[in-house]
């Protein structure tokens, strides 16, 4: 198409060709100078591309991290708590046949081969039950027959193994569950005159009392709860007949 063209320019030139002349020579310095700008351009930009990805161009430095120091004191690591359930060890008798003090009976070594041996918690009933005192009171009418053991006051007494201390060690001696009064000692050492309340859980601080390392004894002497809900403890309701010990004891 374009050497079409030109021929017919050649061979009839005419005054109106003589002056297009000028003007094509202007249009190929124009695209002339156009092909050369848009060449530069690109060698520019392959220039920039290598350069950048060249291995003996220089890195950025990186800022280094700071780490920051304590100053301050040590912090003092958070105590461990354990605990153990004194369930075994334990034995029960009427205080009526007992003459010896509480601050005796809570001596490690007492004698107490003549006393119900039991685990707790149990109440009064239920550790006579378990030593066969009364029998079958489940069946008939049997537990008519167990009498009223409520009009007396009973002994419990544990003996259990501290173990061993380190430095800072505080030692607690928790009763969750005691119906309905008592009075307690530890290692020969009365710890609470008066704890009363059946559901009423009742804590103390042993640390300076206990023998670390070694045996540990305590008594309980527990006075029951009146019949007919004369003390807030565990009542029943007419159709089902009361404990003939209301329950009484270290029940929880």
């Amino acid at each position: 198409m374009l050497v079409f063209k030109s021929y017919s320019y050649i061979c009839h030139q005419t005054m109106d060709d003589r002056k297009e002349i000028p003007m094509q020579k202007q249009n190929r310095l124009f695209i002339m100078l156009t092909a050369a700008l848009v060449l530069v351009f690109m060698l520019s930009i392959m220039g920039g591309s290598a350069s950048a990805s060249s291995p003996n161009a220089p890195k950025p430095s990186k800022t280094p991290t700071l780490t920051p120091t304590s100053t301050g004191p040590t912090p003092t690591p958070a105590p461990t708590v354990s605990s153990t359930e004194l369930t075994q060890g334990w034995s029960l008798i009427s205080a009526n046949n007992v003459a010896d003090s509480g601050s005796t009976i809570s001596q490690t070594g007492y004698n107490v081969s003549t006393w119900y041996p039991i685990t707790v918690p149990s109440t009064v009933l239920a550790g006579l039950v378990a030593n066969n005192v009364y029998q079958n009171i489940y069946f008939g009418t049997n537990l008519k027959s167990v009498p009223d053991l409520t009009t007396q006051n009973w002994w419990y007494r544990g003996q259990f193994s501290a173990p061993a201390a380190v430095a800072g060690q505080q030692y607690w001696l928790r009763f969750k569950g005691v119906s309905y009064r008592s009075q307690i000692w530890f290692n020969g050492t009365q710890i609470d005159a008066n704890a009363v309340g059946t559901m009423v859980i009742h804590e103390y601080n042993v640390t300076n009392l206990i023998h670390v390392g070694a045996s540990n004894a305590v008594a309980l002497l527990v006075t029951p709860p009146a019949h007919s809900c004369n003390d807030l403890s565990f009542c029943t309701v007419d159709w089902n007949p009361e404990a003939p010990d209301m329950n009484a004891g270290i029940w929880e």
